[in-house]
């Protein structure tokens, strides 16, 4: 049965950094215990399956497609998801599980000379398609369709215009990995398809040593950023982050995973709980002993060790609560041995 990211959640990373959230199926843990929200040797087949979802989607306009499109906001009061793609942003409304409305802002995004991660501010609207009708399609159980009359604001005049949506283009992040000698860069939030990016490079550029969190506001799919901090370390690739920069919650993930970790004085790590546990609950409101922690204790023994891993990931969840970031201090980062230097 297909169902799509609640916005709730959307907007906890995207606004505030938030890293992923409890996977209901965790395995119960005892002590060390070795628990994953996703088995390694079942990692390639969950990520073929969405790789699968994601080339259902695009977007047709008068016959026009686009197959690329990429996440960049939602907003939880407005019920509003916007996603970017090739000639500017598709905006969908979504209730009860379904796309209500949709429209086109036309444009061009004034992207910086070195990313391709965009804020929605860098954005110049050249016009506007407004909800006229539409009905929604279920293509599988994975993806709806939804057709849609868009009227010109200005003229009136009507487009045709078609979305294939499925909640695999909003876990996949907006993440952009880039390579300048044999340093990779990563700005953006991340997501499953980060750790395929990585993948791929990592393949082709096996000289590459250093990871660099350049600006990274958090991660959509935690059960898989686990596995993108463990092929940073199967690499053996140091992480990096330089004054002025940032990264909060599965960004902190990712520069823990560094076989060499630094932190110029001024960079930023950003810390908090994650939400939610199968109940409901935020992990800051659950006993040490929770096996919904067990995931998280597994991923930090193994970048942090058996002691300064499971001190630094309950001293993450009791930082801050879900909503909020905690910015580490120099003092903290030291404390449970993140930083190497």
């Amino acid at each position: 049965m297909r169902h799509f990211l609640t916005l709730s959640a959307l907007t906890l990373v995207l606004l505030s950094g938030c890293g992923g959230t409890s996977d209901s199926k965790v395995t119960p843990v005892v002590s060390e215990k070795e628990v994953h929200l996703i088995k390694p040797e079942d990692l390639k087949g969950h990520l073929a399956t969405l790789m699968q979802q994601y080339v259902q989607v695009g977007l047709s306009v008068e016959g026009k497609e686009y197959t690329y499109l990429q996440l960049l906001s939602a907003d939880e009061e407005t019920g509003i998801i916007n996603l970017k793609f090739s000639e500017g942003i598709v905006q969908i409304a979504l209730a009860d599980d379904e796309i209500k409305e949709m429209a086109l802002i036309l444009g061009q995004f004034k992207e910086p000379k070195k990313w391709n991660y965009v804020e929605q501010s860098e954005f110049e609207t050249t016009q506007i398609l407004k909800f006229r009708d539409g009905i929604s399609t279920d293509l599988n159980e994975d993806t709806v369709a939804f057709e849609a009359n868009l009227a010109d604001s200005n003229t009136s005049e009507l487009y045709t215009v078609t979305l294939r949506f499925n909640d695999s283009i909003t876990e996949a992040g907006n993440a952009t990995l880039e390579l300048e000698g044999d340093t990779v860069k990563v700005a953006g939030t991340l997501g499953w398809k980060t750790y395929v990016d990585l993948e791929n490079l990592l393949a082709d550029n096996p000289n590459t040593t250093r990871f660099e969190l350049v600006n990274v506001s958090g991660s959509v799919d935690d059960s898989v950023n686990m596995h993108t901090g463990r092929l940073i370390r199967q690499h053996k690739l140091e992480t990096y982050i330089a004054n002025g920069n940032q990264a909060y919650s599965g960004g902190v993930d990712l520069f823990a995973a560094g076989t060499k970790r630094t932190a110029e004085t001024n960079a930023i790590l950003g810390v908090h709980s994650w939400c939610c546990s199968v109940d409901g609950k935020p992990a800051n409101k659950l006993p040490e002993n929770h096996p919904e922690h067990g995931a998280q204790l597994t991923y930090f023994r193994e970048m942090l060790g058996k002691t300064k891993g499971p001190e630094f990931y309950f001293f993450t969840i009791n930082a801050a609560n879900p909503d909020e970031i905690h910015k580490m201090t120099r003092a903290e980062m030291e404390k449970y041995s993140l930083v190497s230097q």
